[in-house]
């Protein structure tokens, strides 16, 4: 996971002070360059204002871009991705899958603003982004269980990150962690490792597959997976380094 600055508007439906402050902090951190604005849709750029006025609305629609001395600004939509990699984005009214691609771009920083506080909750738990308003970072969402923690730092030197689970000997180690952790009578909550693993190089999308597993091991869903490449005592061994964590 590169290393960005995150922020959020903690609203829920439209928020006028909000699209002035985000568009604020856009052309800030453009300075020289250039910025990028986000929205679902190219029709819902239409309702970017009062963050812009209605003339710049309809030239960024137009142009897909608008200046502003040695700034710009780049339309960007879920259909039309541009360039975000190095860029300051204004995400506004994304949902967490969208925020999953926008992440996995790379931005120099982000800064979303939801249509309801719902549709980010994935990427606020994972990341704790600072709200724009109290300055604070809202608390990020770790694993209770520091043995399932330890597991999943284990998982996570496994599998390819860049990947997920797609190959069957990465889904294969995340379905028997889970299913050794549950037969040891180890406790964990998927949100939580859906958390954690975005906030640790997975992203929010594969963070959300090994969440399914972990949730369907949870649950006692069967899986046909290869037989497991874990040493019988790997249990014993996870509960060392979470007791070594905690001296």
């Amino acid at each position: 996971m590169c290393a960005m600055d995150r922020f959020l508007f903690d609203v829920h439906g439209p928020d006028d002070d909000a699209l002035r402050e985000g568009f604020a902090w856009l052309w800030r951190e453009a300075e020289d360059s250039v910025g990028i604005v986000f929205v679902p849709t190219l029709g819902t750029a239409e309702n970017l204002v009062p963050g812009l006025s209605a003339s710049e609305v309809r030239q960024l629609k137009a142009n897909r871009q608008l200046r502003k001395g040695l700034a710009a600004i780049e339309l960007t939509t879920a259909r039309t991705r541009g360039r975000i990699a190095g860029r300051p984005v204004l995400a506004v009214w994304a949902d967490d899958s969208q925020l999953a691609d926008i992440e996995r771009s790379q931005p120099a920083a982000i800064c979303v603003i939801p249509w309801r506080r719902d549709d980010v909750d994935a990427w606020r738990e994972a990341y704790g982004p600072q709200d724009m308003r109290t300055g604070k970072a809202v608390p990020q969402v770790g694993i209770s269980n520091p043995v399932v923690e330890a597991a999943m730092r284990t998982l996570t030197m496994l599998v390819n990150l860049s990947t997920g689970l797609s190959h069957p000997s990465d889904k294969a180690a995340a379905v028997h962690t889970f299913q050794i952790l549950r037969g040891a009578g180890e406790t964990y909550s998927p949100d939580e490792v859906r958390a954690w693993a975005a906030a640790n190089g997975w992203g929010l999308a594969h963070a959300a597959e090994l969440e399914v597993v972990a949730r369907g091991v949870a649950e006692g869903r069967s899986f046909r997976v290869q037989p497991s490449g874990f040493r019988n005592d790997i249990i014993d061994q996870w509960r060392e380094d979470a007791a070594n964590d905690n001296s």
